[in-house]
């Protein structure tokens, strides 16, 4: 199961293509960094979403960390790409947790 990241619009409507993060450096760089790092507050149970003062604060940390350079990841990149696509129309990233959980069971 992997992290999906949404970005929606101001009404939650999605304005862009989700990312997958299949290989597990957008979680492993959100649990394994310190409170610093604003992706530090994504919760691996369940789903986070992120306002536009907080994308910005993402954005910022990427900018001035070398989150990027050191994941050599595509999905970190396409990470920083959405979030600029939700600072520019004040939107929100949603960090979607595709693990089932107890509430998905079916009796």
């Amino acid at each position: 199961m992997t992290l999906s990241i949404i970005v929606e619009n101001r009404l939650h409507k999605p304005i862009a293509d989700p990312i997958s993060d299949a290989s597990g450096a957008i979680e492993r760089m959100c649990s394994e960094s310190g409170p610093e790092n604003p992706l530090y507050g994504v919760d691996p149970a369940s789903d986070t979403m992120f306002n536009e003062y907080q994308i910005n604060a993402i954005l910022d940390y990427l900018d001035a960390s070398d989150a990027i350079a050191e994941s050599n990841s595509e999905a970190v990149q396409a990470l920083q790409q959405v979030a600029q696509i939700a600072a520019r129309r004040g939107g929100y990233l949603w960090f979607r947790n595709d693990r089932p959980s107890e509430h998905d069971a079916v009796d």
